[in-house]
């Protein structure tokens, strides 16, 4: 080894500053690349919720080829004063959303449900877990004996069975089960993001909130009936514009072929339940009315208007109000005024979905014509909306 030179190699990192040039170059492209992961996400959300609002579409044909018209409301009668046994504690009998179940392949949560019981919950009494087998003269006032109160074998409420055809993947409350964070979910009313299309309703209140939306701007205008019923109770057709009412009355597919055409009218539609008055499935909070288990289940649910414009912002359940991008908090944003909180809105950014009574899925813009959204909510004014009218 003498005489040779020896050699060292000298093998030379990364300094601190070119790791940080690395990390930070990889920031930037993670940066860029996330609003297009996000979107890519957000579209494949929105296309299951379209093609959910398909197969329910699709269901509520099937229901009306058995019946020859669209589900009812649970309502019986809205008439406190009518001679109708069907009123007050005896009145709910599930949504129409429970009378799908059969065509939505869930007809053995189906037959555990027994319409022959009455009323969502028996308020001032303990709810018992009573078995789908109980006797109609079982729901009595103080009782406890509910159609909402019905329990399966293993003493689960029929209430809580998350249905995930009912919850759109994009909806801000598909939190885990569907339910709210921290309630019992073998108690809790499980939640849906899709409600009939009531059309224009008189929603006008007694403290005058909202009034440009009220009745709909003066759209509800025909002069061969009484009227728009307000928020929707009534028990006949000629009262509602829409597919169905909150009483005992829905359309068939001739009130709506007849006229506007199948295609062109809103069968069910989006709509966020925690920022809704009638339609949210808090168990804490509770809703207008004092009834807080608003889930897929109870009779009173999933009903929206066209009166208020699609997407107007809510403050919802969490009570927060982004001034900053909404402007003054008003009366037309909140939830306690049902005048805009029964309007057909979602987490999509920009549009809503819709099917309509044909069972095809429209996207609906934010921006799309107020008179033209009256038009599609309307099964009987005549107006034929073409699609590029949906997208201003």
């Amino acid at each position: 080894m003498f005489g040779k030179e020896m050699r060292r190699v000298s093998r030379r990192g990364f300094t601190l500053v070119e790791m940080l040039v690395v990390i930070a170059i990889i920031g930037v492209l993670v940066s860029l690349l996330m609003p297009a992961i996000q979107a890519a996400r957000e579209s494949a959300r929105r296309m299951s919720c379209g093609n959910k609002l398909h197969q329910i579409g699709v269901a509520a044909h099937a229901y009306h080829d058995h019946w020859q018209r669209f589900p009812l409301m649970g309502t019986f009668s809205s008439d406190i004063t009518s001679n109708s046994p069907y009123k007050n504690y005896n009145a709910s009998r599930g949504s129409f959303m429970a009378r799908l179940l059969p065509f939505m392949e869930e007809q053995s949560l189906y037959d555990m449900l027994n319409f022959d019981l009455s009323g969502p919950t028996d308020h001032g009494a303990p709810d018992l877990c009573a078995i789908s087998m109980a006797q109609p003269g079982d729901a009595l006032p103080g009782n406890g004996i509910r159609f909402e109160t019905v329990c399966d074998g293993r003493g689960k409420r029929l209430r809580s069975y998350v249905i995930s055809g009912l919850l759109c993947p994009s909806a801000s409350i598909m939190v885990g089960s569907g339910q709210h964070a921290g309630e019992n979910v073998r108690e809790a009313a499980a939640l849906t993001t899709y409600a009939y299309n009531l059309g224009a309703a008189d929603m006008v209140n007694a403290s005058g909130a909202c009034a440009q939306y009220a009745n709909a701007g003066g759209y509800f205008k025909f002069t061969n009936h009484p009227g728009m019923a307000p928020q929707g109770l009534t028990d006949a057709g000629f009262n509602s514009s829409g597919v169905a009412a909150r009483g005992i009355w829905a359309a068939s597919l001739d009130d709506i072929q007849n006229v506007d055409g199948a295609a062109h009218t809103i069968l069910i539609g989006e709509y966020l339940p925690d920022d809704s008055a009638f339609n949210a499935g808090d168990s804490t909070i509770g809703t207008i009315g004092g009834d807080a288990l608003r889930g897929w289940m109870n009779f009173d649910t999933g009903w929206n208007t066209t009166n208020c414009p699609v997407n107007h912002p809510m403050r919802g359940i969490d009570l927060i109000w982004d001034t900053e991008k909404y402007g003054p908090f008003g009366p037309c944003n909140d939830r306690e005024i049902a005048v805009c909180a029964q309007g057909f809105r979602s987490d999509h950014p920009g549009v809503i979905q819709v099917v309509m009574a044909d069972a095809s899925v429209q996207v609906i813009a934010d921006e799309i014509d107020y008179a033209v959204w009256q038009a599609l909510g309307d099964r009987r004014d005549g107006t034929v909306v073409e699609a590029a009218m949906l997208s201003p």
